[in-house]
């Protein structure tokens, strides 16, 4: 896996489960757990898509007919304040026997990645 695809992935990780906590052992019950590669390119695709070019309140979907897993980004709500751009989405994924779904504010300067605030 490319080193620039982990901070999204990591991320995501986060969003697909309604807990917060330090211990990543709770992703072993996330959907994302049971992701096989593509699972995970579709689902960084489609972040990344929506968060650049989706209109709020628009959902953006994945789904790998192989494995029948499945998620949806959707960006609620934006705020640009000078180079910094916020938007807070709902973030669904869904495995065989898993699915979480998830509210979170990502923000960006010009030029950077989107990262996890507040």
């Amino acid at each position: 896996m490319k080193p620039i695809a982990l901070l999204p992935l990591t991320l995501i990780c986060l969003l697909a489960f309604p807990a917060y906590g330090f211990n990543l052992l709770f992703l072993r019950d996330a959907p994302v757990a049971e992701f096989d590669s593509v699972d995970t390119s579709l689902m960084i695709e489609n972040f990344y898509d929506a968060m650049n070019n989706g209109e709020n309140g628009v959902t953006s979907s994945w789904e790998n007919e192989e494995t029948g897993h499945s998620g949806a980004i959707t960006p609620l709500n934006s705020v640009k304040d000078g180079n910094t751009t916020c938007r807070n989405v709902r973030v669904e994924n869904n495995a065989t026997t898993n699915s979480g779904t998830s509210h979170f504010k990502f923000c960006k300067e010009v030029g950077e990645k989107w990262l996890i605030s507040e």
